[in-house]
């Protein structure tokens, strides 16, 4: 059946009366991969209760996988989260979160199984599908009160969802009433031929909205509103489900062979979904960056997490055959900013797509060790330790700081990463995955060959974290309670003098045009000073120095530094505050904006800067870079083996022989690529042990 043949009217939902004994979970076989099915039955009455059986099912995974046709049991893999969109939220460890409570219940013969309120009201509408009525959902499929069982099962769910069916992301609530019926109108008039599918169509799209709403007068927003802010509102309303900020579901997307979206009483298939939000969000976006905190979120949340899950789909199933996949470093940095009510879900969940997992299928290393029997901030070191021992290199440790805000109520050591907390709150660490080096997955290859042009950054100059070790020495060292772990590397350079703390040009920070102006000023100057022994011989150099600080080395400049790279510089600059204005997003005069946005994106510069919250420093050896407001004079330069950044540390004066992690994400310009080790190496310098705590 045609996937966008299955329409229905929403109905409301009734639940039975009675008071059945709670549902008794029967052993599953761990050793033949056992799992259980949940069979609905069919209704479309919503005085119905909700009714099923549970089978236990022990597939042969080859044959599924080699044969589509094959005999065995065929299911739905349901993609959704257990909170539901309504309900309020609350803080807990830094993220925001919704009740999770069981309140509603699903009938399964004579026993019940409580379940949340928004898979209820999925399972309630899904039944109505015959199709879709054998349907694999973690919280009834998983006895939930079993560690044991819900570590073993996590181990299958990448099966799971690849071998599904369908894979049916659920989104039913997301929009209401007469908006989905609009989105649905835009849906067909985004897939006409007419459209171009580039940002020029914004225009012509703004005219159909508003014909469209002008025949929907309950719909047509308050006259002091622009029609396309309505028209963004619905594709906020969609991105802005606690679908898109869950851990687990990005594993279970990537996975689907066939996924399909239920969005109210549409279900179409994933690929036309992400053109029509796509479709939507391209006229709205490139302007409006600024306009408010929440969009700013919806644009870094949804919207980035439909590219990263596409990207990933294509890379995993390229030529139809599995490739390997980034290392489980590179997508804890950056997926850091899905969410998940247990804490140790931000490693689980994306195990089974990393590299690691690839390699472990091959024989080639153990697997991570998953336990719900261990507490975060084991599971935490472990990870970090597991990633140093299978990548041989230092990325999973690279942002670290012992200031990051996030930790001032935190038991973890300097180096240890608390993979739970919101970028929001970070700080220290925002944005790094878009500047490590990316190794195996063009999804997040920033600044590879691939992309950018950029070799990734190498300040260890290729050696990796076991380099130098003696046979009869350990890779690492690392206490049994993870408080300290020990690494090789050389102490290179010394903090000499920091500059005032750098600030974002959105309006909410309250930072006028004037005190942009001077701080910039202030910033350039400092950068600019001349001092003894400096490795940049002219201003020129300097410059060039001062702006691959601001931007992380990611500006493409031609041919050798001149005084050209101001006049780029300031022309960037000037291009890129209108479309940061709130005062420009409501713009009407579309030409200029997009003459203006043009300008922005062919300039050499990157479209953003890494400022917020960070300092410029020069090094006794003079060198210009950056890192986040906690560095400090005295602060040591280490370039540790594996570690593709510089690493600044701090002797810890009250634990003797222990260093801090300050710094965050650090970039020193003329070091990124060995040079460090190289003139090291010519001054004699031998490689230490360092001690972090």
């Amino acid at each position: 059946m045609n996937p966008l043949d299955l329409m229905s009217k929403g109905w409301s939902t009734a639940q039975g009366s009675s008071a059945p004994e709670p549902y008794i979970y029967q052993p599953l076989e761990e050793e033949h991969q056992e799992f259980r099915l949940l069979k609905l039955v069919p209704s479309r009455d919503p005085r119905e209760p909700l009714r099923a059986t549970i089978v236990t099912v022990r597939p042969d995974w080859r044959a599924l996988a080699a044969d589509p046709e094959h005999q065995g049991p065929r299911w739905t893999a349901l993609s959704y989260v257990w909170t539901d969109p309504d309900e309020p939220t609350v803080i807990l460890d830094g993220q925001q979160l919704r009740d999770t409570q069981r309140t509603e219940e699903i009938l399964v013969g004579n026993a019940a199984i409580k379940i949340t309120s928004n898979l209820f009201h999925a399972l309630m509408l899904i039944r109505g599908y015959e199709e879709f009525c054998t349907i694999w959902a973690d919280q009834v499929c998983i006895d939930q009160s079993n560690l044991v069982e819900r570590a073993s099962q996590i181990q299958l769910m990448h099966m799971i969802f690849s071998l599904a069916r369908n894979v049916l992301v659920w989104l039913g609530k997301a929009l209401r009433a007469s908006k989905t019926q609009m989105f649905a109108q835009m849906f067909a008039w985004l897939h006409s031929p007419k459209r171009t599918g580039r940002i020029e169509d914004a225009p012509s799209f703004a005219q159909f909205m508003a014909k469209l709403m002008g025949g929907e007068p309950g719909l047509h927003p308050p006259p002091d509103e622009d029609h396309h802010l309505f028209t963004k509102q619905i594709a906020k309303d969609i991105l802005e489900d606690p679908w898109f900020s869950r851990s687990w579901v990005i594993q279970e997307a990537v996975h689907a062979k066939n996924l399909l979206v239920y969005l109210g009483p549409v279900v179409l298939p994933w690929e036309m979904f992400e053109e029509a939000i796509f479709g939507l969000s391209y006229w709205s976006i490139p302007w409006s960056t600024a306009e408010d905190s929440d969009l700013a979120t919806f644009h870094r949340g949804g919207l980035q997490m439909i590219k990263k899950t596409r990207e990933w789909q294509e890379s995993r199933y390229k030529d139809e055959t599995l490739l390997p996949s980034a290392p489980l470093s590179t997508l804890l940095q950056g997926l850091r900013g899905s969410r998940s009510t247990d804490a140790r879900d931000k490693v689980y969940a994306f195990w089974h797509m990393s590299d690691q997992e690839f390699r472990t299928e091959k024989g080639w290393i153990r697997p991570l060790p998953i336990s719900y029997e261990r507490g975060t901030r084991e599971v935490y070191g472990r990870t970090a330790m597991y990633c140093i021992d299978t990548e041989l290199n230092l990325d999973v440790l690279s942002c670290a700081c012992k200031h990051e805000a996030s930790r001032q109520d935190s038991e973890f050591p300097s180096w240890m990463h608390d993979w739970q907390v919101h970028p929001d709150q970070l700080g220290c660490a925002t944005d790094v995955h878009n500047i490590l080096p990316q190794r195996g997955c063009d999804a997040y290859a920033v600044n590879s060959e691939s992309q950018s042009g950029k070799v990734p950054f190498d300040a260890c100059a290729g050696r990796l974290s076991d380099y130098g070790r003696p046979p009869d020495e350990p890779k690492f060292a690392y206490s049994e309670d993870f408080d300290y772990i020990g690494l090789r590397g050389i102490a290179f350079d010394e903090i000499l003098a920091v500059s005032s703390v750098g600030h974002s040009t959105a309006p909410e920070t309250g930072v006028s045009v004037e005190q942009q102006e001077m701080d910039w000023n202030s910033w350039r100057n400092f950068a600019m000073e001349e001092m003894q022994g400096d490795p940049y011989p002219d201003p020129e150099t300097r410059l060039e120095g001062f702006c691959h600080a601001l931007t992380f080395g990611n500006v493409k400049i031609p041919g050798p530094p001149s005084k050209d790279l101001v006049q780029e510089f300031e022309l960037w600059w000037s291009a890129g505050r209108p479309l940061q204005s709130s005062d420009s997003a409501h713009s009407a005069d579309w030409s200029q904006r997009l003459q203006t946005y043009r300008r922005f994106m062919g300039s050499p510069f990157p479209h953003g800067l890494y400022v917020d919250n960070r300092r410029l420093f020069r090094t006794a050896r003079g060198y210009i870079g950056s890192a986040c407001e906690h560095v400090k004079p005295g602060d040591k330069v280490w370039i540790l083996w594996g570690g593709a950044l510089p690493f600044l540390l701090r002797k810890d004066e009250q634990r003797n022989g222990l260093y801090s992690a300050v710094g965050g994400a650090v970039y020193i310009h003329g070091i990124m690529f060995g040079e460090a080790v190289e003139k090291a190496e010519q001054e004699g310098r031998e490689q230490e042990w360092v001690y972090l705590g």
